[in-house]
């Protein structure tokens, strides 16, 4: 540093020293070889800072510094280049659509990923699903036609699996942001919690914009701390649990708290009324007692029910939960009793869980990337025969269900699990922090990694055993084939080859089979286990040919004899005239085209207008003639009056009326036949 140095933090992980000097420049260091790894400048807040001070979070990989009011978050990236990524960042979660094959993960950079179940190819990707903010919850509503994420910004956006946003549930408050963790879809709408003490409902009936704000939720403060884990029992039962190990049941339908599970939780049990639920004196008693919480953390953090059960004697159970300490419990949601718990995973701080589509299997896994499988078909299922008498409690179950199979998945913690089933094989993926989501089935077998380059195929289970017994039998007919070798070549024991003495220039070495260095590599290579090369075929005519002969492909064993002797054909008269064929054309106007004269052709058939046009056309012809022809008539005997002066007699006058009359009169019918 150029500057004074003001603060130091060990990172004893990697065993890296992180210094930052006073002119606003980190550096990091390896304190092995006393170098500096990287040098980070000029992404500081600037001013004149009164405090800073550092926080490493060493499992993360994150590095906090605070200037004053303000603080600077470094997330340190892993260096990772022998493993497959599905995500440039850690991946939070995944959701499965049953009916497409489809899945879809994300990531704390924002980003979704769309995915193909049956081979593992990359569908399309959506960065910044919620802009600058990181997804922290994914989840799909129960006819997987939609799905949700949420972030730290405190909104739920709801997306189809064709990657179209339809709506964002904002479920801020007015005084506080709160991150959502835990999103869950029922009939009567969406169900948000978080870094809150509060249940967030959003109703079916308020999706009409595209922004929705949440509806009020009737009872508030049931909870103590935060809420980490929601459930949903049939018909109308919401579940919620939290940091301090209560369980909660509640009426979707009435919005109401109707009992409380605390046989393991950080409070001590209040006073619990006739219902099974606490009253709100003991609530507010029970707050106040926070000096007197147990050592032990009862942290839950997953929350599944067992949909084909339907219990109702004490020793039966339909709610599984798991969390801090790697303890899993099973609960009577009808009794509110605690019915068995075991320790899955022995020196973890905190489990997740997920319960198979048939509720046979129960798969758990802890943040070493450790995965175990569970057969609990049989498991807490007693029947009301064996309950215990009135007045007796039942026993509490501590043995520990079948284990099938456990394997490390990831080498880093498992943040999310989902299950279905394929050719009769019960699948699982995992969403890591090491920046990989895998696909496993329920026995340990890798099927593959979302991202690698080849795609695979899911194979029934008896294929898949067949393979590796076949496997299994080479590699033991390998470990049981003798190794067998060149002579040990005695480096002491070395004298040069006479005919190196006798004849030194026509001499030539073989360092394969005179030297220790070619001794020594045969004598590697016979360990290995030889390949079988193909048998020769020395009948073949092809294969038996002279090796000097050139190689033209597939077509040299045809036989192919000497072209016979053909004459000169003979020449095509195109090619003895061009000009004939081949001449320009000068261009010449087309001629004008003769039209024959009249007579000249004797018409075949005469047409006049008699025959083309209609009778009532031609008799109403008739009929105009006629009246022209009789007003030139009256026309030329009125002039000579006229002239004389004389005036016309009205009887005439009138007869020539009556005539006009009739005239139109005979016009009329005529003229109703035309139209």
């Amino acid at each position: 540093h150029v500057a004074p140095v003001v603060q130091v933090l060990f990172n004893r992980s990697k065993a890296q020293v992180i210094s930052f000097s006073k002119d606003k420049v980190l550096r990091i260091w390896d304190v092995q070889l006393q170098v500096c790894l990287q040098r980070l400048a000029g992404i500081f807040p600037k001013g004149q800072e009164v405090s800073t001070r550092f926080f490493m979070h060493e499992d993360t990989g994150r590095l906090l510094l605070s200037f004053n009011s303000a603080m600077t978050l470094l997330a340190m990236k892993a260096e990772i280049r022998d493993r497959v990524l599905s995500h440039d960042m850690p991946v939070i979660g995944a959701v499965l659509n049953e009916k497409l094959g489809q899945l879809v993960s994300g990531c704390q950079a924002g980003c979704l990923t769309f995915w193909l179940l049956e081979s593992g190819q990359r569908l399309r990707q959506m960065p910044d699903a919620h802009g600058s903010a990181e997804v922290t919850a994914l989840a799909t509503d129960p006819g997987a036609d939609r799905f949700y994420t949420g972030a730290t910004d405190g909104f739920v956006r709801v997306w189809d699996w064709g990657g179209h946003l339809y709506h964002e549930l904002n479920c801020n408050s007015i005084s506080s942001s709160a991150e959502v963790s835990q999103v869950l879809a029922l009939k009567q709408g969406v169900v948000a919690a978080g870094f809150s003490k509060n249940v967030t409902m959003f109703k079916s009936k308020s999706f009409r914009e595209r922004r929705v704000e949440p509806s009020e939720w009737k009872e508030q403060d049931v909870h103590q701390d935060e809420i980490l884990s929601l459930a949903s029992c049939p018909p109308h039962s919401l579940i919620t649990a939290g940091y301090d190990g209560v369980i909660s049941v509640w009426n979707s339908s009435s919005e109401s708290c109707t009992r409380q599970l605390m046989q393991r939780c950080s409070q001590p049990p209040p006073n619990l009324d006739s219902e099974g639920r606490s009253s709100r004196s003991s609530r507010r008693r029970s707050a106040g007692k926070g000096a007197d919480e147990a050592e032990a953390s009862f942290t839950v953090t997953r929350l599944r029910v067992l949909d084909t059960r339907k219990p109702r004697a004490r020793g039966s159970a339909n709610l599984v939960s798991c969390g801090a300490n790697g303890f899993v419990r099973f609960w009577n949601l009808h009794q509110g009793a605690l019915v068995a718990e075991f320790l899955a995973h022995t020196q973890a701080s905190s489990i997740i869980m997920e319960v198979s589509p048939d509720c046979q299997h129960l798969v758990t896994a802890d943040g070493g990337g450790f995965i175990k499988v569970w057969h609990i078909a049989d498991y807490c299922l007693d029947s009301a025969g064996q309950q215990a008498a009135d007045g007796e409690e039942e026993p509490l179950v501590t043995e520990r269900p079948a284990l099938e199979s456990e394997w490390q998945a990831h080498s880093d913690q498992i943040n999310d699990i989902r299950l279905t089933e394929r050719q009769d094989r019960l699948l699982i993926v995992t969403a890591s922090s090491d920046c990989s989501l895998s696909l496993w089935d329920s026995f340990g077998n890798l099927i593959g990694t979302f991202g690698q380059e080849e795609h695979w195929k899911i194979e029934p289970l008896s294929v898949v055993l067949e393979r590796l017994e076949r496997e299994r039998q080479e590699q033991e007919l390998e470990d049981d084939e003798p190794q067998t070798g060149p002579p040990a070549v005695d480096e002491t024991d070395w004298s040069p080859d006479e005919r190196a003495v006798t004849d030194p220039k026509g001499f030539r070495i073989s360092a394969w089979n005179s030297s220790l260095l070619g001794s020594r590599y045969a004598e590697a290579g016979s360990g290995r286990r030889q390949r079988r090369q193909p048998e020769t075929l020395p009948d073949l005519a092809f294969i038996a040919q002279d090796r000097h002969t050139p190689a033209i492909g597939p077509f040299n064993s045809l036989s192919i004899s000497d072209f016979t002797e053909m004459r000169d054909p003979k020449q095509p008269d195109f090619l003895a005239h061009p000009d004939v064929y081949f001449r320009d054309k000068e261009f010449s106007k087309p001629l004008p085209v003769q039209t024959a004269a009249m007579g000249e052709n004797k018409l075949q058939a005469q047409f006049d207008d008699r025959t083309l046009l209609p009778k009532y056309v031609l008799d109403y012809e008739t009929q105009i003639k006629k009246y022209q022809a009789f007003a030139v008539t009256n026309k030329e005997k009125e002039q000579p009056q006229s002239k004389a002066g004389a005036r016309r007699p009205s009887g005439q006058v009138g007869l020539a009326g009556q005539t006009v009359s009739k005239m139109q009169q005979q016009q009329r019918p005529l003229s109703k036949h035309k139209h």
